[in-house]
């Protein structure tokens, strides 16, 4: 073998943090599939809304499923990202942005039919042709351009000057008379939203007519993305989204494994790119995911010692607790530690990961305040105040008289959609949905988030006895001067 398995130089390595800055042949060669693209492809759902925080991987799923409907043939697929597709308008009235919205996204198909219609040989070919001429997204029909839409006679065909057709309607028709799926994916519509009341209607206002579309028109299936934070401010501000339906909305969440996947996934394309996989794998099967997966990270990650205090665990565990289980966040991490150690050859160890974390924290920070901005304005205050604490609350009572001797007697507090007497159950609510603490039950390692039992801190619990312990995310630690536990030479 010419070259070593792996160039820990190599700036690819562990792929792009935000999929859709990456080169797309080169995030195709290591998305890792998992079972949410089943659920967006699913032909008997004609509306999905996928629910995940900043960084959680939906564009991604979004690229990948645009790809391989793609190459199947079979259907047009349209991938829009906010500012190729939002209207741009200041309408008070959430109709008129439902209707705007309407208007977009079925031009949007319009544009694409037209690119299959070179000879437009009916009315409704010639509306799509036409609007996508205007646009410019189509070269001009060779009919109209040589004859100048006059008024002509061709065999069965008739062309002549006449008040132009109505687009939209035209897309309906054509879409009635589809034998395939037309797939329209709209992301990222909600990425600068503020709580302000044009960026409620403007979100709101796509997934009402996104809904009514998939609903009215057969053969059209429509999946779009949305922040649990922005689709939780607007089920309490507007009615029609309250009644929104659990088979339309489903929440995007990763396991650790699912996370080691990730990685494994990037790494093989890495070695495959330097044309060492086969050689390494001329003789080696796997039985399984898991057994895939730790061999790849077992190239890049020195599993010894790879723990948050003493002992060990495998890699994918502990980097899937330091990033909130968030993809984007896992990258970053990963990408900053091979960055920090220079020229090194060796794989990378728990300690090398520690070295990142501090920068890392800060990034995260700042990421906080800004994802959650529209529910509360002091995020990054907040979380300043828990500054040189010990980082670990020994149970509920003990985290609630922190917050009101640290944060409400330093902070007036404010909260959307809350009394402005913000109480200190109500911060450690907001804390654990973001997951900057999460419990921690007494004598185990594992921790426990919002995603998995929501309900930890909706009731005061000391009627469940002191089972929890209540933590602040290890990946903040660092940067918070939160003592760590010295590891073992």
């Amino acid at each position: 073998m010419n070259n070593p398995p792996i160039d820990f130089q190599d700036e690819h390595l562990f792929g792009e943090a935000d999929a859709r800055y990456e080169n797309r042949d080169l995030l195709l060669s290591y998305i890792y599939k998992r079972e949410a693209t089943n659920l967006l492809m699913n032909t008997k759902k004609p509306f999905v809304v996928l629910k995940a925080p900043k960084g959680s991987g939906k564009t991604a799923l979004l690229i990948l499923a645009d790809d391989l409907l793609k190459k199947s043939g079979d259907n047009l697929s349209i991938l829009k990202f906010d500012s190729e597709i939002a209207p741009s308008t200041s309408e008070p009235d959430l109709s008129q942005w439902v209707r705007q919205w309407k208007k977009n996204i079925l031009q949007a198909i319009g544009r694409e039919l037209a690119k299959e219609y070179f000879y437009a040989g009916n009315a409704d070919s010639i509306s799509l042709v036409e609007d996508a001429e205007i646009d410019g997204l189509k070269p001009r029909n060779l009919v109209g351009f040589l004859m100048d839409r006059i008024k002509v006679k061709l065999a069965n065909f008739e062309t002549k000057d006449a008040k132009p057709l109505d687009t939209q309607e035209a897309v309906k028709r054509k879409l009635s008379n589809e034998d395939r799926h037309v797939w329209v994916w709209i992301d990222e519509v909600d990425s600068q939203f503020s709580g302000s009341e044009r960026d409620i209607h403007k979100v709101a206002g796509m997934l009402l007519a996104a809904r009514e579309l998939s609903g009215c028109i057969p053969n059209l299936l429509i999946r779009t993305t949305i922040k649990p934070s922005v689709f939780g401010m607007l089920e309490t501000r507007v009615a029609a989204i309250s009644n929104f339906r659990d088979d339309h909305v489903f929440d995007l969440t990763w396991t650790a494994h699912e996370l080691g996947m990730v990685l494994a996934f990037r790494i093989r394309a890495h070695m495959s790119r330097r044309d060492v996989l086969s050689e390494l794998l001329a003789d080696k099967s796997f039985k399984d995911d898991e057994a895939l997966r730790d061999w790849f990270l077992l190239q890049v990650f020195e599993p010894k010692g790879f723990d948050l205090g003493q002992g060990s665990r495998p890699p994918h565990e502990i980097l899937a607790l330091l990033t909130s289980r968030r993809p984007r966040w896992l990258v970053e991490l990963c990408k900053m530690t091979a960055k920090m150690r220079g020229k090194s050859k060796e794989r990378i160890k728990f300690d090398d990961i520690q070295n990142a974390l501090w920068k890392y924290g800060q990034n995260r920070i700042k990421d906080f305040a800004a994802e959650y901005y529209h529910q509360c304005t002091q995020i990054a205050a907040i979380i300043s105040r828990f500054e040189g604490s010990s980082g670990k609350f020994t149970d509920f009572h003990n985290l609630i008289d922190f917050i009101n001797k640290e944060v409400l007697s330093a902070l007036k507090i404010s909260i959307v959609g809350l009394p402005e007497t913000v109480r200190a159950i109500e911060i450690a609510q907001l804390l654990y949905q973001i997951d900057f603490i999460s419990a921690k039950p007494i004598n185990d390692k594992k921790h426990v988030h919002y995603d998995e039992r929501p309900d930890l801190l909706t009731v005061a619990p000391p009627s469940r006895g002191n089972i929890y312990e209540w933590v602040i995310q290890p990946g903040f630690r660092q940067v918070l001067s939160i003592p760590v536990k010295k590891r073992k030479a």
